[in-house]
């Protein structure tokens, strides 16, 4: 199946259509080859999986183009030989991707029938307050802020779930407010082991290299993380970070 489509209005629109709310993502366009997933020269179905050769998907936000597949897993999961994961194959290209202004759309979905039912009661000229939850909210957050580090549990479990093979190369990132050039990372995770190598970029303050590496199958999860930045500014990183004064 060779796709083209084009949306000029919002994505919102077609949230009945979706059953949940979508973002307010406008003029996008997609182009590629759709097909079910194989296993050999077998296929399987759409049911099992798909894949997607010749994208080029296109939004205000930027561009990626490249090949991806998916391939469904067969529950029960766990560890290994239980069950079988989910296998995802991924390798992709941009030109330009400013993933704040993508995060900024994808968080107005969420936001969208609260903004509304902020207007309505405007009109009548009841003040619509946030509820017991949403006031305390803020406190958690900032109680867990204190950290750099947060003491946040790993869900190393989730792992073991997938099966992933993906490489990812952008030109030009715009991530917290800063500026990346000539991102390259390579995903690689089989069996609860996961690998990041390379993961390489080009920041305001100079080169960054990343290698991760993590073991989800002992009893208790190891990793390893090795960064090289020798001239980037450390305070741009801790301010990246979110960290308190910053």
């Amino acid at each position: 199946l060779v796709g083209e489509a084009y949306a000029g209005a919002s994505l919102e629109a077609l949230a009945p259509l979706a059953g949940r709310s979508l973002p307010a993502l406008r003029t996008i366009a997609f182009q590629g080859r759709l097909t079910d997933a194989r296993t050999g020269d077998k296929p399987n179905g759409l049911a099992k999986g798909m894949a997607i050769s010749g994208m080029r998907v296109t939004t205000p936000a930027g561009d990626v183009t490249g090949d991806l597949s998916l391939t469904l897993g067969n529950p029960p999961l766990g560890k290994p030989p239980v069950g079988t994961p989910l296998a995802v194959t991924a390798d992709l290209r941009s030109d330009r991707l400013d993933l704040d202004a993508l995060m900024a759309s994808l968080s107005g979905a969420g936001n969208g029938s609260g903004a509304s039912n902020g207007s309505n009661a405007g009109a009548s000229g009841t003040s619509a307050g946030p509820t017991g939850s949403a006031r305390q909210a803020p406190a958690r957050r900032a109680a867990r802020s204190d950290w750099l580090i947060p003491d946040t549990p790993i869900p190393f479990d989730a792992l073991l779930a997938a099966n992933a093979d993906a490489r990812l190369r952008l030109a030009a990132l715009r991530h917290g407010g800063s500026d990346y050039k000539d991102v390259d990372a390579h995903l690689v995770l089989r069996d609860g082991k996961l690998r990041l190598d390379p993961m390489v970029a080009e920041a305001e303050g100079g080169r960054i290299a990343i290698t991760l590496t993590v073991d989800a199958n002992q009893k208790s999860p190891t990793g390893h993380l090795t960064a090289r930045a020798p001239n980037l500014d450390a305070s741009a990183v801790v301010a990246a970070l979110g960290a308190p004064g910053t």
